[in-house]
This record gives structure tokens, sequence and C-alpha cells, in this order.
């Protein structure tokens, strides 16, 4: 046999499992509509098993073909993943939809630190409840009109096969999926598939385990303002020179401890905010010893378009805090002042026609310091016209964001 009627035989086969592959990214993306994921679980393992159907019927193409697809047929039949298989698909075809349960937890999100109703719901109730029938649930039974404008309904769910405990159910399809990618790559070694890293890397995937959506309106919250890596930027200084004429005066200030940190962060976003008209909002992770000197730095925009992402985007700050064991944040933001003493942390600043504008800069680390200087400002034509002085205050000062932060601090520094 030749070599072209090999990689034929292979490239049918292959196109079969792409065909089970994209089933199996459509019940991924449809992990949390119950219709829509199941009739792709289950269409996905009936692909799945005609895989081997579609070698044999080829194996005419392939040289030796019993001597390579045996060994294979025994490991498919002492592998547990894909005997159920097997017979998952011939329950399917023969008997009726595959048994299934699946776990759910509902929590609302809206506040920084604490959570809203939370409930764990038995899996037969909600097995096939819609998300769209869960929030109308929600608005229905409760009344506080601020979980319906700024609330978010993380849903956790897990789905599994009664016929196989203890092993996510779209976890069992992708190891089948590898296993057989595995396989058809083996028939021609010589020639390897298109793209095969790829594949394995997405199968490699933890299935998806929760999911936000906003009470506002029912859709699902994007999290695209959270940031998903760490990027290195190079700096052009000649660049910064000319835009910036001052940066070099900015980097010289001293920074010996947190609250010299506070000071010098001031000045450079006065500066900024004077050149560039507006002030990227920016939290500065790190370790920083008693006398300042820093290290494992991190810094992540805070591009929140409303309170809901500003919710979740300090949770996911006090996470990396907890990952990283870091012990030092600081906080660079425009922001509402007000003088009122008896606001809780909802409370909705710019309501208030007094209320006035300005640069607000947070610090605090485990150990306990805590700084906040503020610095108002207002529009004139085209330029920031600065209020006063900057005002540097020490001790807690009602900045209700770093709460998740100090609860890491205090639940894991002890």
């Amino acid at each position: 046999m030749s070599y072209e009627s090999i990689c034929e035989a292979q490239k049918i086969t292959f196109q079969r499992w792409q065909q089970a592959f994209s089933l199996w990214k459509e019940a991924q993306k449809n992990y949390f509509d119950p219709d829509a994921f199941c009739v792709n679980m289950q269409t996905c393992i009936t692909q799945i098993r005609t895989i081997s159907f579609i070698l044999q019927s080829n194996k005419d193409k392939i040289d030796s073909f019993d001597k390579w697809y045996i060994p294979w047929q025994d490991k498919m039949k002492n592998d547990s993943i894909m005997t159920w298989l097997k017979d998952s698909r011939n329950q399917i075809e023969k008997q009726g939809d595959l048994e299934k349960h699946s776990n759910i937890q509902l929590k609302i999100i809206a506040s920084y630190l604490n959570d809203g109703p939370k409930v764990i719901v038995p899996s037969k109730e909600l097995l096939f409840v819609s998300i769209k029938s869960i929030i109308a649930t929600i608005k229905r039974t409760n009344s506080y009109k601020h979980f319906e404008e700024n609330g978010t309904l993380e849903i956790k769910r897990q789905w599994f096969a009664n016929s196989f405990e203890g092993t996510e159910l779209l976890s069992l399809l992708s190891y089948g999926l590898l296993f057989l990618l595995d396989m058809i790559n083996s028939l021609n070694p010589n020639q390897q598939l298109f793209q095969v890293s790829q594949y394995r890397n997405s199968l490699l995937q933890e299935p998806p385990s929760s999911i936000c959506i906003s009470l506002r309106d029912g859709k699902v919250f994007s999290r695209s303002f959270l940031p998903t890596h760490t990027k290195r930027i190079n700096v052009d200084e000649r660049a910064v020179k000319t835009y910036y004429p001052q940066a070099d005066d900015m980097r010289a200030l001293p920074q010996n401890s947190l609250r010299d940190y506070v000071v010098k962060y001031m000045q450079i976003a006065k500066y900024l905010l004077q050149i560039d008209k507006n002030l990227q909002s920016l939290v500065f992770l790190s370790n920083m010893d008693t006398e300042g000197h820093e290290c494992d730095s991190h810094i992540y925009p805070m591009i929140c378009p409303d309170r809901q992402a500003k919710y979740l985007f300090m949770r996911f700050i006090a996470q990396q805090v907890k990952i990283y064991r870091l012990n030092t944040i600081i906080v660079v933001t425009e922001n509402w002042f007000t003088t009122r003493k008896d606001l809780d942390p909802i409370t909705v600043l710019t309501n208030f026609p007094e209320d006035r504008e300005g640069i607000l800069i947070v610090a605090c680390n485990s150990r306990g310091e805590e700084y906040s200087c503020h610095q108002e400002f207002t529009h004139k034509e085209s330029n920031i016209v600065f209020i006063g002085e900057p005002t540097l205050e020490t001790g807690e000062c009602g900045a209700y964001f770093i709460e998740p932060v100090k609860e890491v601090w205090k639940n894991n520094f002890n």
C-alpha cells in the first residue's frame, strides 16, 4: 500500500475526530444551558464511538492494519473511560438519554466583601431550569433594589454521569478525544496532524466551573476587564522624556516607607493628570519591607465600566494577593469625595451634587499600616486646576474597595 493511501485514511479519520471535537467545544460553550449542553454532550459521545468505525472501514488503505490496530484496541478495552464511552454510546442510541446529575450553587455578589444570598440547590430541582428563570425568581423574591441594579449572579455548576461517579462529565469526553487523537497521530508518525498542540491544549483546559450573570439585564457578565496575564512592556525612554520632561525628577522622589510611596505617587498622579487630562486607575501589589524595598511587584489597570465590575475586580485583586502572598496594595484612582460620615459601602457619591472630584491614593499592608491621600481638582476650560494641597491621612480611611484584600490578610497571613 502506498504512503498516500495511509495519509488519506488518516485524513478521513481525523475529519471525523474534528467533528467530535467541535461538538465538545459546543458542549463547553453551553455548559450552563442544560438543554444545549446535554444535546451537544450526547452527540459528541456518539461521534467519538464512530471514529474507530471509520478507521476499520479504511483498513485496506493501511499496511499491516491489524498489527497496528489490535494493541490500541486492547488499550481501549482495558481503559475504564474508553469502555464507559462505548457503553454510553450504546445506551444513548438504543435505550435513551444518558442518566446524569448536576450540582449547582447560586450566589449574589453586590458588594466588595460580603456575599448576598447563597444557596446550594438539589440537582433535580434545577437540572433543566434556565438562567432566565433563575433570575426571574430572584427578582420576585428580593425587593432590595441595589441587588437588581448592581448585583451579579454567580452560578457554579458541575455535570456528572450517574454511571461514572467522581469525574466531571466534560472531562470524560476530553479524555476520550485525547486518547483517539494520539491513536490517529500514531497511524502515520511521518505525517503529524495539523494543529495537534492547539487541540490538545483546548482539551486539557479545566471545564468551566462558574458563570456571572448581570441581574440588571440578564446578560452574561463579561470579565474582559480582568487581567488574564502579565505582559512585559518595553518602554521607549526617549519618548517618555519628550512627552513627560519631568519624569526623571518624579523617579528621584524618596521611597523609604509606605508613606513615602503614597506621597510620591500623588505627585506623579498630579503631574500625569495635568498633561494627559485624565488618570488611568491602577492597582499596585507587591511585597514591601519596613524600609520601602519592593519585590515581586504586580500592576493591574483598573478598567471597571460600572459598580458590578468593580466588585468583581477587587475580589480578583484579593485572589492575586492570596495566590502570590503579597503584603502591600496601593490604589491610584480618580474619585468623588464627600464629607458625609454615615454612608454605607453601596452609596453612589455622584448622586449628590455637592460631592467633589479628585485624585485618591489608598495604601495599606498586612502589618496594619494604612494611608489615604486626597487631592481635589476641577476642570477649567481645557486645564486641570488643583484645589489646595493634598490631604494625607493615617489609619482606616473608609475605602471599602480594599476590604477584600484586608480579609485575605486577616484569614491567611496570621
